[in-house]
């Protein structure tokens, strides 16, 4: 590559892009739904993990419990449950949501 077109590469990279705020609300919509995809999908796959690893449950308790997991999800995005009161009921048992480097 020349030095003429080195300049040119460069003086491309370096031009302005215009969007309208239609196109960039789009661009965070949709980086926003990519993003909660990933982090629901390995919060979800989480509890499998744990379920198969440290206490040996297979393929059809592993399903019943996805079955009430899926279940107590729609209950909670349909309004049927409050994920407050979830909390609280699981706080009876000892059981506190953190994260892992809290003591």
């Amino acid at each position: 590559m020349n030095r003429a077109e080195r300049r040119q590469k460069i003086r491309d990279n370096n031009k302005k892009i215009y969007l309208t705020k239609g196109e960039i609300e789009k661009i965070k919509e949709q980086a926003t739904d990519e993003a909660f995809t990933k982090v629901f999908k390995s919060l979800y796959a989480l509890p499998f993990v744990v379920l198969r690893e440290k206490y040996g449950f297979g393929e059809k308790r592993l399903q019943k419990f996805n079955d009430g997991l899926t279940d107590v999800l729609k209950e909670v995005e349909q309004g049927e449950k409050d994920l407050v009161i979830l909390e609280n009921e699981m706080k009876k048992y000892g059981i506190e949501f953190r994260r892992g480097d809290d003591n």
